[in-house]
C-alpha cells in the first residue's frame, strides 16, 4: 500500500518511522521522475489481496491515512 510520495527524504523517513512505531511494516522506495527524486512511503508488501485490503483499512482507521494498492516492485 502506498501512503505518500514525498520530495523530502526527512519527511518520508519521519512518516515511515511513525508508521513503524504504530506496528505497520513501512518502508521507503526511491522514485526518479526526470531530475526529481521522490520518496514513496509504502506499507507491506503482501501477496494476498485480502491481507492488502485489511492493511489498507487498518491504515485508514488507525492513523487516518488512505493509501493506494500498487504492485511491488
Amino acid at each position: 500500500v502506498q501512503i505518500a510520495s514525498l520530495n523530502r527524504e526527512e519527511n518520508a523517513k519521519a512518516l515511515r518511522d511513525n508508521l513503524k512505531n504504530k506496528g505497520f511494516p513501512a518502508f521507503l522506495e526511491p522514485l526518479y521522475e526526470g531530475k526529481n527524486k521522490l520518496w514513496r512511503v509504502r506499507v507491506g508488501p503482501t501477496i494476498d489481496r485480502n491481507e492488502v485490503d485489511s492493511l489498507k483499512n487498518r491504515l485508514e482507521q488507525d492513523v487516518h491515512l488512505s493509501g493506494k494498492v500498487l504492485p511491488y516492485p
